[in-house]
């Protein structure tokens, strides 16, 4: 958890100033119908800003986090390089998930979120029955958000 929220926090940061003022400029753009071209501009600079980090970071987490913290923090290193295309995605699409209140699909929005729980949640239960390693658990669970990402 620790691992996870000190790469998630800058982007949580980023993410909701994104949101924040994509929102009401989304909403100027459905009335103009110019949403699409919106939401391929912002996603385009979102994953142009997001992956050469997420790219790095998978391949040199271990590394830098054994560097960091220590010998005994190289095993977290390896769970965030798992969790690195994840949170790559999660910061993709949460400001592009405004988009629901923007068409005002807030109903399909609340079964898509359920959705992701459950399969997080059920990710994390076949992972503890079926006895997996840690980091296969964590790369199972992280798996999840591709799913997202389809049903956007």
């Amino acid at each position: 958890m620790l691992a996870q929220r000190i790469i998630n926090m800058p982007l949580t940061v980023i993410g909701s100033a994104v949101s924040d003022v994509f929102l009401p400029s989304s909403i100027a753009a459905n009335r103009e119908n110019r949403l699409a071209s919106q939401v391929q501009q912002l996603f385009s600079a979102l994953a142009s800003l997001i992956f050469p980090g997420a790219v790095l970071l998978f391949f040199t987490a271990p590394d830098l986090f054994q560097v960091v913290f220590g010998n005994d923090w190289r095993i977290a290193g390896e769970i965030v390089s798992w969790l690195a295309p994840m949170l790559a995605i999660q910061f993709l699409i949460n400001p592009i998930s405004r988009l629901f209140v923007t068409v005002e699909r807030q109903g399909l929005a609340l079964v898509l979120q359920a959705s992701l729980f459950l399969l997080r949640g059920c990710a994390l239960v076949a992972a503890y029955a079926l006895d997996m390693p840690l980091l296969v658990a964590v790369q199972f669970f992280s798996c999840w958000q591709y799913f997202r990402v389809r049903s956007l």
